[in-house]
């Protein structure tokens, strides 16, 4: 197998990995707290697991290309400042992306209600 494939797969399953590691602790961490509430409802409905694989296949392909495009000889030739600016720019437009995303594609396929994704 070609070792791109295997690369791009190992860092999406990382970032889904990731995603789970975050959302399973900050639920668990606030749980106490969150009793009842539309919080509640989401994850008692288990949509999240469903929101994290979008998340991460999303956010870990978009993570891969940014940095295939950045590894071009444009790039290896500019500041290493510049580079970081580049980068940081393009992983926060990413980020965005992924989370508008989301919510819209939640939304129009009556996933979950308004309520649910604030």
């Amino acid at each position: 197998m070609n070792s791109h494939i295997v690369d791009w797969i190992k860092t999406i399953f990382l970032f889904v990995l990731g995603f789970y590691t975050y959302l399973l602790f900050t639920y668990f961490g606030m749980e106490q707290f969150i009793a009842s509430g539309t919080l509640k409802t989401y994850m008692d409905s288990h949509l999240w697991h469903l929101e994290i694989w979008i998340a991460g296949v999303f956010f870990g392909t978009l993570f891969i290309l940014i940095n295939r495009i950045t590894e071009k000889r444009f790039f290896r030739k500019r500041s290493f400042g510049f580079n970081i600016l580049v980068k940081s720019l393009l992983y926060l437009a990413a980020i965005i992306l992924v989370g508008v995303s989301i919510y819209h594609i939640f939304l129009y396929a009556s996933w979950a209600t308004p309520e649910q994704m604030e």
